[in-house]
């Protein structure tokens, strides 16, 4: 339990064990808000506003926390920079959002939740991207990934290609192919020495 906790506290733990909630919480909310224009549910609008609250706690700490990380994260640093920087302009964009709304009590008007909802799609785009480079680092780069890990991992591959055995022209195809080549070049030898 004291090693889990550990783990935990630390940034570049910590960030990967919460960045997933702002991710659902905020897409969530901006699809029940749609739903809310199309279906003329104010209750739809509700639950999209409850989301976006919660979406905007969640992606603040995610953000604390992935800053904190990238202090020492061994990572591109230009692909670290386009994620940091988008992570925080997204951000930002969604505590507007949200305290737009929270402002008018969750009663903006029918004239105007078109262009909030023109901002929030954005906003889930930008979601999408800053989660992409996210995932770039951590699959491509091995970002927070432990190198002795990698080390071993590497080690591992390469034991187990010298386990792997060579490719043996004898198991190649009938006539025409190498083995047929042979048993050909066979046949004439033991010619040769009958003569």
């Amino acid at each position: 339990m004291e090693h889990l906790l550990h783990h935990l506290l630390d940034p570049s733990h910590l960030h990967p064990a919460i960045v997933h909630f702002p991710i659902a919480l905020l897409s969530v909310g901006v699809f029940f808000d749609l739903l809310s224009l199309l279906l003329k549910r104010d209750d739809f609008r509700k639950t999209g506003f409850h989301l976006l609250s919660l979406g905007v706690l969640s992606a603040v700490a995610a953000i604390g926390a992935g800053l904190m990380a990238s202090q020492t994260a061994d990572a591109p640093a230009d692909i670290l920079k386009i994620h940091s920087r988008l992570a925080v302009a997204t951000t930002v964009l969604f505590i507007i959002l949200w305290a737009w709304r929270a402002k008018m009590h969750n009663a903006v008007s029918p004239r105007l939740f078109p262009l909030y909802l023109f901002a929030a799609v954005i906003g889930a785009g930008m979601i999408m991207t800053v989660g992409f480079w996210g995932g770039h680092m951590v699959y491509e780069d091995a970002a927070g990934v432990e190198r002795s890990l990698l080390h071993r991992n590497h080690q591992g591959a390469a034991s187990m290609g010298e386990m792997l055995p060579e490719p043996s022209l004898s198991h190649q195809g009938p006539a025409g192919s190498p083995l047929g080549h042979d048993h050909e070049h066979e046949e004439d030898h033991m010619h040769h020495h009958e003569h």
